[in-house]
């Protein structure tokens, strides 16, 4: 039986307000394929500052 490579892309950044920012701690987490508990990646840890950010980002009008 043959193994199935499949190329997976997970960026080290994140996006706010359409830029891309790294997370303001330098954190990161890995990401793991369910499948064969093989770490596949290492994405950005978004502090509270990060969220408070993004959530107080460009003023919308309702």
């Amino acid at each position: 039986m043959s193994e199935n490579k499949l190329a997976v892309y997970l960026p080290d950044t994140m996006f706010n307000n359409g830029e891309k920012t790294c997370s303001t701690s330098g954190n990161t987490f890995p990401v793991f394929n369910p499948a064969t508990s093989a770490k596949i990646a290492q994405i950005p840890d978004a502090s509270e500052f990060d969220i408070d950010r993004v959530t107080e980002g460009p003023y919308l009008p309702s």
